[in-house]
């Protein structure tokens, strides 16, 4: 969801409870709002304004509704088109294959795979840990090797890039000697 939508959501929530809350005390016998919006509507100005307000408000709850409604996200991939069908991959699948294939290579130790499907192929994003004393550098290059090609082979998946992001090295823990 973007910024902009969660942002909407939660002004709309504010928006909701705020209302609700109200209608709760008017219910209970304070009518004070009540006199103050009868007050307000007097005024030909503070209608356009509220008539104007209304409708941005009502903008942005048709864009939020159809933003949620039309984004069909992609949560598989297809493989292979045969005269039985086809052959589709779903995400957390090439994710397992990802974390199976990082953690062949020594010096991984935590792998957290962001797969993006794109019509030519998946693109794959590894935020990975290493163990101390790992050769970064080689190790990365050996990740994203090994990744697509365990991919291409595997699952028979069009690898277009394996970027690999270290996160943490890990320190190696010191024993205590009393």
């Amino acid at each position: 969801m973007k910024i902009f939508n969660r942002l909407l959501v939660i002004i709309f929530s504010l928006l909701i409870g705020t209302i609700s809350l109200v209608t709760l005390f008017m219910a209970l016998g304070w009518t004070t709002p009540l006199d103050y919006l009868n007050n307000v509507f007097y005024s030909i100005n503070n209608r356009w304004i509220i008539g104007i307000t209304s409708g941005l408000v009502l903008l942005a709850a048709l864009n939020l509704i159809f933003s949620s409604l039309l984004k069909n996200p992609v949560n598989d991939t297809k493989i292979a088109e045969n005269d039985h069908g086809e052959v589709s991959i779903t995400i957390p699948a090439v994710e397992a294959l990802v974390k199976k294939a990082a953690f062949q290579i020594k010096g991984v130790k935590e792998v957290k795979p962001v797969i993006k499907c794109t019509p030519q192929g998946i693109a794959v994003f590894v935020k990975t840990s290493m163990h101390p004393g790992t050769v970064i550098p080689s190790s990365a290059q050996e990740l994203q090797a090994a990744v697509k090609e365990f991919l291409e082979q595997t699952a028979g998946i069009q690898v277009l890039e394996v970027k690999v992001l270290i996160t943490h090295v890990f320190q190696e823990a010191k024993s205590r000697v009393n």
